[in-house]
């Protein structure tokens, strides 16, 4: 069974999983309109976007 890492009390309007170089990342759009970034191995929490203009139902993530 896989673990289970507490987040906050949004609830989850979206979710991606991708790469970042070497690094598995999961991505999570909530419904206050906020974008958070983890390590999917680890569970760190690598950044946050706050308050979208729109809610983030569907997310893709661009490696640049």
């Amino acid at each position: 069974m896989g673990e289970v890492y507490e987040t906050r009390s949004s609830a989850v309007a979206s979710l991606v999983t991708s790469t970042e170089g070497a690094r598995r990342i999961l991505v999570v759009g909530y419904y206050d309109y906020d974008v958070s970034v983890r390590d999917v191995k680890s569970g760190l929490f690598l950044r946050q976007i706050c308050r979208l203009s729109e809610l983030p139902r569907c997310l893709k993530v661009r490696n640049a």
